[in-house]
């Protein structure tokens, strides 16, 4: 856990969901199976952080009023534009405003308050470290397997990423010796890409430069969204700062809950779930909370990921099955 808790939520909330890329999601037909959905897939990400609620690509589509399959002048394939990107955070009640010309800095700054979108070059984005693949022109990207761009000669996109938030390193007398920016770029889960990265962690000068180049290079205004107030971090998220999963592997089947008074936990705000006995749940990945839970009986470190909910449940209030009970069906 870091200082700054609405950038923890932030972090949690896509480590629980990596399967918010552009492809690979089911519903995505109205949208070229993935291929436009950039700003689509930023989206989706932006309504769970502010809502707590997944939409789809094609639901995310149809909130930003755009046709089915949208195609330019020329009749090629388009993603989405700022007025329908400006109606879908409308319809979205997602307290955001688009900006043209933000200094990056700026950029930065709106980032204390809740995630940020912005328009980069793909080319100018960190690369994925690979065997053979040169660094440059911005270097690679860190945090995870597979984070960074891996597709190339698609170098001149314009592209949609969303900028969780940052965090200044600093050394023993307290002066900022690099900034990290952490960052989704969602362009990924396709069968040539299938690696899911959650986000990238990059240095605040390449997320400054795949911002800057969609101007210097493409020739397009500098384009952004910024919340205009702050994510709310609930009284549950400063009761409980240590809480971490660690260790995430997936892991597929459902959880049935073993008995009552038991309690899933949110990761976007650390609120706690009332779960009845038997409800069942769809399992995404396993970890370990960093520390254990205090005053929980038995293994209280153990956990599962479920999906709807992007929150956590003991492995010792659970049943692991490969599906739920007919009588039961998936929550």
């Amino acid at each position: 856990m870091s200082n700054k808790p609405r950038l923890d939520r932030a972090r949690a909330l896509a480590e629980a969901h990596p399967e918010l890329q552009q492809f690979g999601q089911n519903h995505d037909d109205e949208v070229w199976n993935g291929k436009t959905a950039c700003t689509h897939t930023v989206c989706q990400f932006l309504m769970l952080v502010w809502h707590g609620k997944k939409l789809t690509l094609n639901e995310v589509n149809t909130m930003a009023g755009m046709p089915k399959n949208a195609t330019n002048s020329f009749g090629k394939p388009r993603g989405m534009v700022a007025p329908e990107l400006r109606a879908f955070l409308k319809a979205a009640d997602i307290p955001m405003v688009i900006k043209y010309g933000l200094p990056f800095e700026k950029l930065l700054s709106f980032s204390d308050r809740g995630p940020v979108f912005y328009g980069m070059r793909y080319g100018s984005a960190p690369r994925c470290k690979r065997p053979g693949v040169s660094p440059k022109p911005n270097g690679f990207a860190l945090a995870f397997d597979g984070a960074g761009t891996t597709q190339r000669g698609i170098d001149h996109i314009r592209h949609a990423v969303v900028m969780l938030g940052y965090l200044n390193q600093r050394d023993a007398n307290g002066t900022v010796t690099r900034t990290d920016v952490f960052r989704k770029e969602p362009n990924h889960g396709s069968p040539a890409r299938p690696e899911r990265p959650p986000y990238d962690q990059i240095s605040a000068g390449q997320a400054k430069r795949e911002y800057l180049d969609y101007h210097d290079v493409l020739g397009n205004k500098l384009y952004s969204a910024v919340p205009i107030r702050e994510l709310p971090v609930s009284q549950e998220a400063t009761d409980m700062p240590g809480l971490r999963v660690v260790d995430l592997k997936p892991l597929g089947g459902f959880a049935v809950i073993r008995g009552n008074d038991h309690a899933a936990i949110q990761l976007a705000d650390r609120e706690r779930i009332k779960l009845p006995a038997n409800d069942c749940k769809q399992i995404i990945a396993e970890g370990r909370l960093d520390p254990p839970l205090d005053n929980v009986p038995g293994d209280r470190a153990s956990v599962v990921l479920v999906g709807n909910e992007a929150a956590v449940l003991l492995k010792s209030d659970i049943e692991i099955l490969p599906e739920c009970p007919p009588h039961l069906g998936p929550n």
